[in-house]
């Protein structure tokens, strides 16, 4: 039975330890408390509520009202049978998409920042960080370069600490494809703001004087859907096939179910498709893919030795 967990979260500005592992962290994050929230129906709907768009940090002199940038859900998926998706949202009365729930944990990440907006001045800096959307979490592989950087500091402050220093120049910090996670790839730099902003090019400007906190947003490869049902044909008659394997060239496969329906995640793309079993003739078909799009197709397998 999978279970339903709030983690509530804030990251602040300036060095954090990113490499080799971090301290003090829950994902990542500075928690600020974790939510049990039950435990969601397998094969039913899930979808977070509205959140609080600020949270009480410290006790007395230091006490400091974060903000709310983001949240993310986790561990669903968006199509039955498809894979493990993040859905996230910026905005703490619009919760994201619903995702249905499978056999693997729901998490539902709520990000809040410290107060006010770019500095300037002595101290300025870039606070980085990179973010499994898919998983929700950070993660803790090197993923920027940072130019320029004459001597190789800055890239190195900024995949080891998580902040790139900007008191002398304006820095460009570019994403990387990380070696781990594997499977995952750069998706959208996220300014935390408050408000959050997005921009999908893999490089983040930022001035010279300029305080900024972002994370650099990587996602499992979105994806397509087959679904249909096969059947077989035989000397005595026609029916629902259970037990084929439907392969997706370069996806992976899954196998029809009693009554011969199936579900299957594809990459977008050209995918040839093979449905086979060990008592019938394999079937063969070419779809082109598109990420989001459900495609419904039957297939018929003939058994082996029927005349017709």
């Amino acid at each position: 039975m999978p279970t339903l967990t709030y983690e509530y979260v804030y990251l602040t500005r300036g060095p954090h330890q990113r490499q080799p592992t971090r301290t003090g962290s829950a994902n990542g994050f500075t928690l600020i408390e974790s939510i049990s929230g039950g435990a969601p129906a397998p094969g039913g709907t899930f979808a977070a509520s509205s959140q609080p768009p600020t949270q009480i940090i410290g006790t007395g002199t230091d006490q400091q009202t974060y903000l709310f940038s983001f949240m993310t859900v986790s561990g669903g998926s968006l199509a039955a049978g498809g894979p493990a998706v993040g859905v996230t949202s910026f905005g703490s009365n619009n919760p994201p998409a619903p995702v249905l729930v499978g056999e693997a944990p729901i998490t539902v990440l709520v990000v809040y920042v410290p107060p006010g907006g770019p500095g300037s001045g002595s101290g300025s800096g870039a606070t980085i960080d990179a973010f499994d959307e898919t998983a929700g979490v950070l993660f803790n592989d090197t993923f920027v370069t940072v130019e320029p950087d004459a001597t190789g500091a800055l890239s190195k402050s900024g995949n080891v600490e998580g902040y790139v220093d900007t008191t002398n120049s304006t820095e460009a910090i570019t994403a990387l494809s990380p070696t781990s996670p594997t499977g995952v790839h750069f998706s959208r730099w996220v300014n935390l703001g408050p408000p959050a902003t997005q921009q999908a090019s893999p490089v983040l400007m930022v001035n010279k004087g300029a305080s900024v906190m972002a994370l650099a947003f990587y996602e499992a490869p979105a994806v397509g859907t087959l679904t249909g049902k096969v059947s077989f044909d035989s000397d005595g008659g026609m029916g629902p096939l259970g037990g084929a394997t439907i392969y997706a060239q370069g996806t992976g496969s899954t196998t029809s179910g009693p009554d011969g329906t199936y579900t299957l995640a594809v990459k977008p793309g050209v995918t040839q498709v093979t449905v086979s079993h060990n008592l019938y003739t394999t079937d063969h078909d070419t779809f082109t893919v598109v990420v989001g799009q459900t495609i419904t197709t039957d297939f018929v397998l003939v058994r082996k030795g029927t005349t017709f």
